[in-house]
């Protein structure tokens, strides 16, 4: 069982934690709260002027009576702050403030009357986008520093007429162009851009034995080969990572034969290659397909020996005698011509290249997207099936860095539209400031690729203006309050805001304290660290860029702990030291129920945790390590919050002795499988939902590549978690341990292979399964009910769907009600698309699914009369 939909996206989205502070595993005393610190100066020449802080957390000031100004309660981090008043330029513009471990003194500026001033934007692309420090200069002197948050991007506001230089710097990288001139003579200049670089080191090596040796190296990235000189030696430029290297010559052993390098900082010296005549010879080629990595290369016969493919679809396997062998690929969901080729090796090295096809066919569309306008973002591009008008899900998605030409994989026969976006917020969600293009017309996919579908994307025609928001939802809790509000859409549905401020306190004006938060589609915020026993109250206001709308009318909440009498305990795992505070939260999707518990630093893994005043119910268990102690989930941080990670626990008995073990990895992949069954219990049917969410990263696109019973490679759809659900063709079952391989790519512009198995196939259906339309229920309004499985798995839950002339999902806002739930009432929840049931035949069935998201799912038939 999960987090209903909201409660989730807090934990899952990135939702703010706030201020958190440490309320110590349930405990009735919490431990004292982290240490922090602040920033302080003043402002001379002009009274009340309004000061900014960005980075690692974000907040206004004004200066009190004497220019001064205070920001308090801050985290170690990096900082830049900026002031501003109509009217006047300041001097410097912007400072940028590390701090660590220590209050920062002295930030002072300088306020000169100007009748008006101009701004230089400036956008970082490339290597790396956040943490570059800007220096803008004029004539020598620095006149102000900011470091770029998400997205690089950052704007010099309040210049006067004048030339300039903007220069971009951080360890590791360079910057095309060095620095930037620009001249600002009555007019905002245009965003100067500057691609970051990583640096490359140098990896060199000897070897001996033999001349023309061929150097390979297996990493990321992989340059060419190299050939050693004349004196046996060759070098690399690369940058920093883990690779291999490994030299080879027909005819020829090495000793060692490959060698692994860490390139961290610092050219790296390779220890020597010794290389040997060999009696033995070598097999190389090539595979070609639609997918080319990862496969497998078997020996049979005289040798045996496996090897995989490279990135580039190559391999290499030396060693083989003088004799003839079978030379076999694999990889599941690919079909190989030649199928197993026997190959002499004759005295010589040979080489054997092989097709991939699909074994399961499907098609592409294709094309190019393209732009006019000034924002900046990651283009996403979606196939839906045509005519879909209502919560419609993308049948596939790929994503492009910029505008440009894209190919969407692993499509069925059928009809298409093709949509396209430009996210200029950076946070993954569709915002109606989004430039946005439609392809011309139905794409129809029949048995063939379908290339030139282009997309146009252009600006909304006018700017959303923010609406006023209804009061928010409070959910009081154990030392903290969960918020959320209707998002603030247009008539299309997509979101208007593209912030929001939360305004909170313990009075009735709830001005005590202001937040914002980016808007990513989700209306979400937590905030940990109120005193228990105490009222708060809260109000919110949707913003379209600078353009602030009017606060919702107020909403209180009393802080305390959840009531009940049990207790879960055990232990949180993490395999990197801890820099930040750990953050345990207990949550009951279907209740809405919220516990949290906070850990501070110094930690040592594993952390004992304890929490008390649990009510009965189905929890789930979800642990965040926030690396930079920002408060916030954020890249960077160990979290278990997505694709039914997090252990559930079935509480009441006390449940005592649970590990809670969080990853390090950028993502993740799921295989989750789903076993039918019919009325009469003679048809089965299999399906499965593969699913890529992040961890340290956020993902931007996903693709299945290679897998048993599917077609692949298949670009998977979703949008914040990636998915693919596949109806398996009968004889097709799946089997515990089948894998599945995706290949990701993240925010940051990394790419990676992850991969996934089948964990279960349940066969734990549930039983007796019938109607009542008398004492608790009527012919148009059924009451459904069930029995438990004969062997349930364990911490299950059930979900019922109903469909024909009407249509009901339950429960709506999570996937599954407790294993105690034996029975429910037509359109309780109000949710199916007709209130009554009328005359006619329906199906409806009861699906079990396990704390993996595997599920049984048995049919019946109803016929209203």
């Amino acid at each position: 069982m999960r987090f209903s939909t909201r409660l989730l996206a807090v934990l899952s989205l990135g939702g703010l934690l706030g201020t958190l502070a440490a309320c110590g595993g349930g405990s009735t005393t919490p431990p004292p709260p982290a240490t922090t610190y602040s920033i302080s100066g003043t402002i001379s020449g002009a009274a009340s002027v309004t000061v900014a802080l960005s980075g690692a957390a974000t907040a206004t000031t004004t200066t009190d009576g004497a220019g001064g100004y205070t920001f308090t309660g801050l985290a170690n981090g990096a900082y830049t702050v900026t002031p501003s008043k109509a009217g006047y330029a300041f001097s410097p513009l912007s400072t940028a403030v590390t701090v660590a471990g220590a209050s920062s003194t002295g930030r002072n500026f300088t306020a000169t009357a100007a009748a008006t001033t101009w701004s230089i934007p400036v956008a970082v692309t490339g290597a790396v986008q956040s943490g570059v420090t800007l220096t803008l200069t004029q004539a020598g002197t620095t006149l102000g520093t900011a470091i770029t948050g998400t997205g690089g991007l950052y704007t010099f506001a309040g210049l006067l007429d004048g030339s300039y230089t903007v220069t971009p710097s951080l360890a590791g990288y360079t910057f095309l162009p060095a620095s930037s001139n620009v001249t600002v003579a009555g007019a905002n200049s245009p965003t100067q851009t500057f691609a970051a670089t990583a640096i490359s080191y140098t990896v060199s090596g000897h070897v001996g034995g033999a001349s023309a040796v061929t150097v390979t190296v297996t990493g990321s990235p992989a340059p060419p080969p190299a050939v050693t000189d004349g004196a046996g030696n060759y070098s690399f430029s690369l940058p920093g990572g883990s690779y291999t290297i490994t030299p080879s010559k027909a005819g020829y052993a090495f000793t060692p034969a490959s060698a692994a390098v860490v390139v961290a900082g610092a050219s790296v010296t390779v220890p020597n290659f010794t290389g040997a005549v060999s009696s033995t010879f070598t097999l190389s080629g090539t595979v070609t397909g639609p997918w080319v990595q990862g496969v497998t290369i078997a020996l049979s016969g005289a040798s045996t020996a496996t090897t995989t493919t490279d990135v580039n679809g190559a391999y290499t396997i030396s060693g083989i005698p003088n004799d003839t062998v079978t030379v076999t690929p694999s990889l599941d969901g690919y079909t190989f011509s030649p199928a197993a080729p026997t190959v002499t090796m004759a005295g010589a090295a040979k080489t054997q290249h092989f097709t991939a096809t699909s074994a399961i066919p499907s098609h592409s569309i294709s094309g190019t997207v393209t732009y006019g306008g000034g924002k900046l973002g990651r283009v996403v591009v979606s196939a839906y099936w045509s005519g879909c008008s209502n919560n419609c899900s993308p049948q596939a998605i790929t994503s492009l860095a910029a505008p440009g030409a894209y190919t969407l994989r692993g499509l069925l026969n059928g009809t298409y539209a093709v949509s396209a976006r430009l996210d200029s917020g950076g946070q993954g969600a569709q915002n109606a400031s989004d430039p946005t293009g439609m392809s011309a017309g139905s794409v129809n996919v029949n048995n063939a690729d379908v290339p030139g579908v282009n997309v146009a994307l252009s600006d909304p025609m006018t700017t959303p203006t923010p609406a006023t928001l209804a009061a928010p939802n409070l959910l009081p809790g154990n030392g903290g309050v969960l918020l959320f509000w209707n998002v603030d859409k247009d008539l299309s549905q997509r979101e208007k805001a593209t912030s929001y401020d939360v305004s909170f306190g313990a009075t009735s004006t709830a001005d005590t304290t202001v937040v914002n938060v980016p808007a990513r589609d989700d209306g979400v915020y937590f905030r940990s660290g109120l005193v228990t026993g105490t009222t708060y109250h809260f109000k919110v206001r949707s913003n379209v860029g600078a353009t602030n709308g009017t606060y919702s009318p107020v909403a209180a909440g009393t802080i305390g702990p959840v009531a009940g009498g049990f207790t879960v305990s055990g232990t949180v795992s993490f395999p990197v030291p801890a820099t930040g505070p750990l953050y345990l939260a207990i949550g009951d999707g279907n209740t809405g129920n919220l516990q949290v518990s906070a850990y501070a630093t110094p930690l040592t893994s594993p952390v004992s945790f304890t929490v008390t005043g649990l009510p009965a119910g189905t929890w789930g268990v979800y642990a965040i390590l926030d690396q930079n102690g920002n408060g916030t989930i954020d890249d960077g941080d160990l979290k278990n919050v997505n694709g039914g990670d997090a252990p559930m626990v079935t509480v009441g008995p006390s449940q005592a002795g649970l590990t809670v073990a969080l990853t390090a990895t950028k993502g993740f992949a799921t295989t989750a499988t789903e076993h039918s069954l019919n009325q009469g219990g003679t048809s089965h049917g299999y399906g499965l939902q593969n699913t890529v969410a992040g961890n340290l990263q956020r993902v931007v696109k996903a693709a299945v590549v290679a897998g048993k019973h599917i077609a692949v490679p298949a670009d998977l759809g979703g949008s914040r978690e990636f998915y693919a659900w596949s109806n398996l063709a009968s004889p097709a079952v799946p089997a515990v341990g089948d894998a599945y391989t995706f290949q990701v790519t993240y925010a940051d512009g990394s790419t990676e292979l992850l991969t996934s198995t089948v964990t279960a196939v349940l066969s734990s259906f549930a039983r007796n399964l019938g109607e009542d339309t008398t004492t608790l229920g009527t012919a148009a309004q059924p009451y459904f009910t069930w029995s438990a499985p004969a062997s349930p798995p364990a911490n299950y839950g059930y979900s019922l769907s109903v469909w024909g002339s009407a249509n009901w999902y339950y429960p709506r806002d999570a996937w599954m009600v407790p294993s105690g739930v034996t029975g429910v009432r037509y359109n309780v929840d109000g949710t199916a698309s007709a209130t009554n049931l009328t005359t006619g035949t329906y199906t409806w069935s009861v699906t079990v699914y396990d704390a993996a998201k595997n599920r049984a799912r048995q049919e019946k038939i109803y016929i209203v009369p």
